[in-house]
C-alpha cells in the first residue's frame, strides 16, 4: 500500500516532491485574471481559500449548478513535452467557460468571441507579464492560443454553451535548474533542500612551482548568515 494511503492529497505529494516547473502556473494565472475587472465582473472574486460559491476552478470541474453560471475552469492540460534537458518544457493551460443556457440566439456566438478577444488582450498585458516573475523560469506564455468559441456542455443534465481555450506556455529548463539552487536544491538532488544547511564554502589554488617566486598567502574572510 502507498505511504500516502488510499486517498492521495495534493499538498502531501507537493511536500515530498516539492515544486516542478509548471506546477504554480495555473493558480498564478487564475489569481492574475481575477485581479482584472472584466474577469472578476464576469466570474466574481477569487480567493485561495476553498469557497463553495466560487465560480473559478483550478481543474476540469463538471458539477456546477445552473445558478452559478457563468463559470470558468483553468487547468493543466495534456500533453506537456520536454525536448531536451537543456532546452524547453512545452505545455498548455486549458480553459473551459460554461455560459448560461439563457443566451439569446444573437449573443450565442458574439459573447464567447468577445471573451476570447479579451483573453488575448489580457495575455499581452502587464497583468500577464507579472506572471513571469511569479512563475520560476517561465519563458513564454500565450504566444500560441487556440480556442473554440461555441460548443455544447452539460450542466445539471441541461445543454449549455461552452467556450474552450488552450494557452501554450514554455519553461526554460536551463534556467529552471539554476533556480533550484535559490530554493536550496540542486539538479542532482532536487527532492531535498540540502543547500539550506550549507555553512562552509571551500576551494583551493593549484599553482606552478617557480624557484624564483615567493610564497604568497591570501586570507579571505567571509561570514555566512542565515536569513
Amino acid at each position: 500500500m502507498s505511504l500516502y494511503g488510499q486517498q492521495i492529497r495534493q499538498e502531501d505529494v507537493s511536500k515530498d516532491f516539492l515544486t516542478g516547473p509548471g506546477e504554480v502556473l495555473v493558480p498564478a494565472l487564475i489569481a492574475a485574471m481575477a485581479k482584472v475587472m472584466p474577469f472578476s465582473d464576469l466570474f466574481g472574486p477569487f480567493t485561495t481559500v476553498k469557497d463553495p460559491n466560487s465560480r473559478w476552478a483550478s481543474y476540469p470541474r463538471f458539477d456546477w449548478s445552473l445558478r452559478q453560471l457563468p463559470v470558468i475552469n483553468v487547468y493543466e492540460k495534456e500533453p506537456e513535452e520536454k525536448t531536451s534537458s537543456n532546452a524547453w518544457l512545452n505545455g498548455s493551460i486549458g480553459m473551459q467557460v460554461f455560459w448560461p443556457a439563457s443566451f439569446r440566439r444573437s449573443d450565442l456566438s458574439r459573447i464567447p468571441r468577445t471573451f476570447s478577444a479579451g483573453l488575448l488582450n489580457f495575455l499581452e498585458s502587464d497583468a500577464a507579464f507579472a506572471l513571469f516573475a511569479a512563475v520560476p523560469e517561465l519563458n513564454e506564455l500565450g504566444k500560441m492560443v487556440t480556442w473554440t468559441p461555441n460548443v455544447e456542455g452539460l450542466v445539471e443534465s441541461e445543454l449549455v454553451p461552452v467556450t474552450l481555450c488552450d494557452v501554450k506556455y514554455r519553461v526554460d529548463l536551463r534556467a529552471w535548474y539554476r533556480f533550484l539552487e535559490t530554493d536550496s536544491r540542486t539538479k542532482q538532488n532536487p527532492f531535498v533542500r540540502d543547500l539550506a544547511d550549507l555553512q562552509v564554502v571551500g576551494g583551493e589554488f593549484d599553482g606552478v612551482t617557480d624557484p624564483a617566486g615567493q610564497d604568497t598567502q591570501a586570507i579571505v574572510t567571509e561570514e555566512i548568515t542565515e536569513e
